[in-house]
């Protein structure tokens, strides 16, 4: 008995579970791991800044796992302000970027940091110039973008969201 596969009670049996058991398969490169740690992040700025002083920013990455990943510059602070990298409030409401805005084109493998395991990356930036910080009171700042990383340039891209690295504030006076 032969199966007739264009019949459409088959096909719709049969497709569904063949690449259900396909998209299941997890095919790695040789050397690489199926499962890559997850990074930490976290955004470091003092407490308070006097009316016309620079602000300056930092982000560190820390790689907690026992093999190194790549995390990719763009968009995020490791590359400098190139374009809205944080997302900044002034006593709740939102101020607009007023930075340069960088295109790039495709990543290059120039552009991936290396971040051995255990190892942390940091990075400082000033944001003055890229946000109206003239007036006295509470700000607020949060990664506005996603960070890339990769355990290897052949591995799979993942993504580890801008919400996972906090928000912190700041006062400024006059």
């Amino acid at each position: 008995m032969t199966m007739d596969y264009r019949k459409p009670g088959i096909r719709h049996f049969v497709c569904p579970i063949v690449f259900g058991l396909l998209a299941g398969c997890n095919a790695t490169e040789p050397g690489t791991s199926a499962e890559t740690s997850t990074p930490s992040c976290s955004l470091l700025v003092a407490d308070s800044f006097t009316a016309g002083s620079p602000v300056k920013v930092g982000l560190e990455l820390h790689n907690p796992g026992e093999e190194a990943i790549e995390v990719l510059q763009y968009f995020t602070p490791l590359e400098g302000i190139l374009g809205s990298v944080y997302r900044v409030s002034f006593q709740g409401e939102s101020l607009d970027y007023l930075g340069p805005m960088v295109k790039r084109m495709p990543p290059g493998d120039e552009d991936w940091l290396p971040l051995p395991a255990g190892d942390s990356l940091s990075t400082e930036v000033q944001i003055n110039n890229a946000w109206d910080l003239s007036r006295a009171g509470d700000y607020r700042i949060e990664l506005s973008n996603d960070i890339s990383y990769r355990a290897s340039p052949a591995a799979e891209t993942r993504l580890l969201s801008a919400e996972s690295c906090g928000s912190t504030q700041f006062m400024i006076s006059r």
